[in-house]
């Protein structure tokens, strides 16, 4: 047992003066009338006897009296078994989790409200001149300094619900630099209060520090009942104008509920496009689609909405694309003229043909075509080889069509793209099989006949992909040998015919083949970027620097609010890449501006790992930072009452000196009894 204020013993002194009064008042003597002599010795013998016993007991009940009550002034307690000792350098530092999934009710209302105050009852157990220090997901600057208790408490009463959320280890990391003075550790005691999601604890990364104990205050949530919009997908990539889309949406219930005919809409340039409903059983998930026409050209900023209470920040996802006007498709003919290019593309609103000479050629018009096609050239230079492999890194597609089968000729150029030729094949054969199950022929052919007459070839080279690289065999030969190759080079692709275009090699070019296989690729070639990004500190976007200049500024503008700043900006020759950074606070369709003016769109959505029901036990969570050799204490205190109990007794162990009152108040009461009852 030990006394919190243990000065106050020196008041058992006070002892002395029932002693004092024993010794002199009751040594008094009384006058005592009686009739007779008879029976005075034993009177007086019985009288003494009773009265020393009772005077002994008063005198006892007095002194314990005493004794208790100064104990319980000088407050003893028992010490906690797993008491923290404080040192004068000790820092408090209290993570508040004000991540969304913080937003869900427990049994004292918002789990976020519920948090802020055990942090303010925290606060209130430590002495004022103890230094504090505050983390929340924000990670804001303000925060680093170390604070008194005033400070904190303002800080505290700021916090709000937050789109980011912190793994347990970047704030143990951030506790140790809170820790770190002058190259030495200070002991730093941590209060989490959170709800510990799973997805929250990587105790893996976590290292073993003496530095930091751990106090964990677990936020118990209800049973939520919420559904998502998990995410969304196209189920084809290329949109042209007048195309049908099929957006796939997919749905998650996080509840034990199953839900019957929920809205759901489809909104499109901020007006409605389409509205559906659907069904979805308890803990499952499900997607549905919804179909619509790109009726218009340029950015379609997108929206999915449906009603969901009362957890509502995943209940929108947001997406946007674009419906380019034209494919930009460029021809450099060898020697070898032809026109089936030209009457394939020439009247096509889809698409816009150049051709170009092998013998002058405009390098600086590259970056303007999303396909370039290679026609029958008889060799290729170093120059033209640097131009392409530049051309393929910024998303474009190249068509490799030789003229000959000498492969001494495109050696150098085939293997730059990781496509290794061998000896050419002068047997005469035909398209032996074509690779329907590639995605590239995915919704061409609605089917193939078992016995299809295909072109017939006189000629081709052998090709193929090495290991390392990623590649499909289009088109295949008699004996297995690929004779279309395509393959994906940084963000473009590569395809590559083994045989000429010319009509002794091949009939290929008045097939009905040639049509689909060329406009796949055409279409294919649309670089397509993200539709949305998930917002996060670490988010990197990264967009074509075709027309910005070094010095332009580029800005983010929400489309809603008309809020706008300015995101780092690393630029290349190729691309630009955006951080956002800690700037991006809000959800939804944002504008590029460049000089003011609204060059595309981007949309950003909140992480969905804050939506999962999935969390830690308070017990579980005691146990893994054990494993890890961590000091921990685990209060679950449910209201703010027991909290402050089980925080004082954390500090101060066992109090004891309620008991000593009682027993204070039970020896006066015998002290009363005693005089009153055993009368002379």
């Amino acid at each position: 047992m030990n006394f919190l204020y243990p000065t106050f013993l020196f008041s058992l002194g006070l002892i002395a003066i029932p002693i004092i009064i024993h010794f002199f008042h009751f040594r008094r003597y009384k006058t005592v009338y009686f009739s007779s002599l008879q029976f005075l010795f034993n009177v007086a013998k019985e009288t003494r006897s009773r009265n020393k016993l009772k005077h002994l007991l008063v005198l006892l009940a007095r002194i314990l009296t005493i004794i208790c009550l100064v104990f319980a002034f000088s407050q003893p307690f028992i010490p906690a078994k797993n008491h923290i000792s404080k040192e004068k350098s000790e820092t408090i530092a209290i993570y508040i989790d004000n991540s969304f999934s913080m937003n869900a009710d427990g049994t004292n209302g918002n789990l976020l409200e519920e948090a802020k105050n055990k942090a303010l009852e925290i606060i209130s157990t430590f002495p004022a001149s103890t230094n504090f220090a505050l983390i929340t997901n924000d990670l804001e600057p303000k925060h680093q300094h170390i604070l008194n208790s005033d400070q904190l408490t303002d800080y505290i009463s700021a916090v709000r619900s937050s789109p980011r959320s912190l793994k347990l280890s970047d704030i143990m990391l951030r506790v140790k630099e809170i820790s770190k003075t002058n190259n030495e550790y200070n002991p730093v005691n941590l209060c989490l209060i959170s709800d510990f999601q799973k997805h929250f604890i990587d105790i893996g990364n976590v290292s073993t520090d003496s530095s930091i104990s751990v106090m964990l205050f677990p936020s118990i949530s209800l049973p939520a009942k919420n559904l998502s919009i998990d995410s969304c997908c196209f189920e084809y990539p290329e949109h042209n104008i007048n195309q049908q889309e099929k957006l796939q949406v997919k749905i998650v219930n996080h509840s034990a509920e199953s839900y019957q005919n929920i809205p759901v809409k489809l909104y499109v340039n901020d007006s409605v496009k389409t509205m559906s409903s659907f069904s979805i059983e308890a803990n499952t998930t499900q997607n549905i689609a919804l179909a619509y026409s790109n009726i218009n050209k340029g950015t379609i900023r997108g929206k999915i909405e449906l009603t969901d209470y009362p957890i509502t920040y995943d209940n929108t996802y947001y997406f946007n694309y674009d419906v380019t006007d034209k494919i930009k498709i460029l021809s450099i003919n060898g020697n070898i003229i032809t026109k089936y290019f030209n009457n394939l593309f020439e009247d096509d609103s889809l698409f816009a043909f150049t051709e170009m000479s092998d013998k002058n050629i405009n390098f600086q018009a590259f970056t303007s075509y999303q396909v370039i096609i290679l026609n029958g050239l008889t060799n290729i230079s170093s120059g033209l080889q640097q131009e392409l492999s530049t051309f393929s890194e910024k998303g474009g597609s190249i068509v490799f069509i030789p003229q000959n089968t000498n492969k001494d000729n495109y050696k150098a150029f085939l293997n730059s793209f990781g496509i290794n030729v061998g000896i050419s094949d002068s047997t005469k054969s035909q398209i032996a099989s074509i690779n329907d199950k590639s995605p590239f022929f995915k919704n061409v052919f609605q089917k193939i006949e078992d016995n299809p007459q295909l072109p017939s070839i006189n000629k081709n080279l052998v090709i193929k992909a090495s290991g390392k690289n990623r590649f499909d065999e289009l088109l295949l030969s008699r004996n297995g040998n690929p004779l279309l190759l395509s393959t994906e080079q940084n963000k473009g692709k590569i395809y590559a015919f083994a045989f000429p275009f010319d009509d002794k090699s091949t009939n290929f070019t008045v097939h009905p083949l040639f049509v689909p296989i060329f406009y796949r690729i055409c279409t294919l070639s649309k670089i397509t970027p993200e539709i949305c990004y998930v917002i996060s500190p670490e988010v990197s976007i990264s967009i074509q620097n075709s027309t910005t200049e070094t010095e332009d500024i580029i800005e983010l503008k929400n489309h809603k609010t008309g809020e706008s700043f300015i995101p780092s900006q690393v630029k290349g020759n190729s691309e630009i890449n955006l951080l956002p950074g800690n700037q991006l606070i809000n959800d939804g369709l944002y504008d590029i501006l460049l000089k003011g003016i609204s060059a595309n769109s981007l949309s950003f959505n909140f992480n969905r790992k804050e939506s999962l029901a999935e969390y830690f036990a308070p017990d579980e969570i005691k146990k893994l930072f054990e494993g890890k050799g961590i000091k921990t204490e685990l209060f679950v205190g449910s209201n703010n009452e027991t909290l402050s109990a089980q925080l004082k007794q954390n500090e101060q162990g066992k109090p004891l000196w309620k008991y000593f009152i009682l027993l204070a108040l039970l020896f006066i009461a015998t002290e009363i009894a005693l005089i009153r009852l055993l009368k002379n």
